[in-house]
């Protein structure tokens, strides 16, 4: 489960994790970001973002 810091919660599976340090010349994202298959939709959250994380 993630928490933003919006107070918004988001409950699913982690598909991806981007370091944009290492992704950035190749793929042009500029913050890392953690992508979760939620409810059927794809929800990419950036790290500023991100409140905490909690595996469940």
């Amino acid at each position: 489960m993630i928490t933003c810091t919006d107070g918004q919660t988001i409950r699913g599976k982690i598909g991806d994790i981007v370091d944009a340090g290492e992704e950035a010349e190749d793929y042009g994202y500029e913050e890392d970001s953690i992508t979760v298959y939620s409810g059927g939709k794809v929800v990419t959250i950036p790290q500023s973002e991100i409140k905490s994380i909690e595996t469940l």
